[in-house]
């Protein structure tokens, strides 16, 4: 009788068991978790690195190691790649730098990319140079749900010897020289990033081309609005399903609202800068001058593009099949103001490969941001052609490109050894 009843009881564990790991957790859930959030990259000094009090070396010691170290900490929080982490996956260019410090009194720190000349961009190093310093930052997957992870060195450490191709030189190693009569120096150290990112968002919606129509067996209706109000009603306006929780990227698609009217429907897209840094136009990224205020002015901060499609139902692409976005319409209306001759025409688009068709929307890209940090977008379906059809759900697809900044400080302080 007890074996029997031991066994009976651990039946029963073994199917309460399989009951709780398979409802608790699923495939989709896995899945979907990694595509929200409103963050991209984060940066974090690592801590003794440096300590926060630095003395100076004797002089004998001086170029045979470091006097300072410092260690940045890169965390991918968003949903899109930094370098080349993942093969034919989209991703973008990116690069941090460190300053707010004499470097006349801290010494070698940087990379220099060139034998001759100053340019105070010279001293960045790319988060997307896979042979020099780094190996990418990958963002958030369904393999990944945390993102990707890196730690920058100052003064950098090659991979690869300096002479490569494409490689920068090394000065040498870090080096403290305070000014006579100088006890102590205390800087702030700030280590900002710079880098491409994108927004991609398809929430549900409703096409309803008779919205109007007083029937009761309709698969949607804009915001669920029954036929109460009947035909007098002048148009259905509703915030749409699939926004909640941001998009893994620091400008959020904060909320959709559609206006269904008969033959097309019209929406109303809120964008909002939610990371915590600063939205940059993207030739400040592809030109190395984000992060440098100097070669900076206001018309470079509070920029994106983007793009709206939807599936037009009169004229939908073969199973598996997406539309190119030509090159010439990539320069205008994408990113008018530079280009990137360095990567090829399939590199430069495979962020915008799209099914779909493009919506009509006002403003005409690219968009800024006001001095709250938002911004609102119109769009309706004009050429589409609705016309028999009935009511059905459909996703659009919205998608943002920009570039963005990120800045981290601390202050530590250097005393004279002597």
């Amino acid at each position: 009788m007890k074996k029997k009843s031991m066994i009976i009881l651990l039946i029963l564990l073994f199917i309460s068991g399989c009951s709780y790991f398979g409802s608790k957790e699923t495939a989709s859930d896995i899945y979907t978790r990694y595509h929200q959030g409103t963050r991209g990259l984060e940066l974090r000094f690592v801590q003794g690195a440096p300590p926060p009090i630095v003395y100076d070396q004797e002089e004998d010691y001086i170029g045979q190691r470091d006097e300072i170290n410092i260690l940045v900490e890169v965390r991918n929080r968003g949903a899109f790649d930094i370098g080349t982490m993942v093969e034919d996956r989209p991703y973008g260019e990116g690069y941090i730098l460190l300053h707010g410090y004499d470097e006349t009194i801290i010494q070698n720190l940087k990379p220099f990319w060139m034998i001759s000349g100053f340019d105070p961009t010279l001293g960045i190093i790319p988060l997307d140079d896979i042979g020099c310093f780094g190996d990418g930052v990958e963002g958030k997957s369904k393999y990944n749900a945390e993102g990707g992870y890196t730690v920058i060195e100052f003064p950098p450490k090659p991979k690869i010897p300096a002479i490569a191709t494409g490689c920068p030189n090394i000065a040498g190693y870090s080096q403290i020289v305070l000014p006579d009569g100088v006890d102590y120096y205390k800087p702030n150290l700030v280590a900002t990033a710079c880098y491409e990112y994108y927004t991609e968002a398809s929430p549900m919606v409703c096409i309803d081309p008779d919205p109007y129509a007083e029937r009761t067996d309709k698969a949607c209706r804009v915001g669920g609005i029954g036929t109460a109000l009947g035909k007098g009603a002048k148009s259905y306006v509703a915030a749409v399903e699939g926004i909640a929780g941001g998009q893994g990227a620091p400008l959020t698609i904060t909320n959709v609202e559609e206006e269904a009217m008969p033959g097309r429907a019209q929406f109303k897209i809120y964008v909002q800068n939610t990371g915590g840094g600063e939205v940059m136009g993207l030739d400040t990224i592809y030109g190395a001058r984000c992060g440098f205020n100097s070669l900076l002015t206001y018309r470079d901060f509070d920029y994106f593009n983007y793009i709206v499609t939807m599936q037009d139902p009169k004229a939908i692409l073969p199973s598996g099949e997406g539309s190119w976005i030509p090159w010439d319409l990539y320069r205008e209306r994408v990113s008018p103001t530079s280009w990137k001759p360095w990567r090829t025409f399939t590199e430069i688009t495979k962020a915008f490969i799209v099914t779909g068709k493009q919506l009509d929307c006002d403003p005409k890209p690219p968009v800024r941001l006001d001095s709250s940090g938002r911004a609102i977008i119109y769009c309706k379906t004009a050429g589409f052609d609705f016309y028999g059809l009935s009511a059905y759900k459909t996703p659009i697809n919205i998608k943002l490109s920009y570039g963005y900044m990120n800045s981290v400080s601390m202050p530590i302080e250097i005393r004279s050894s002597s």
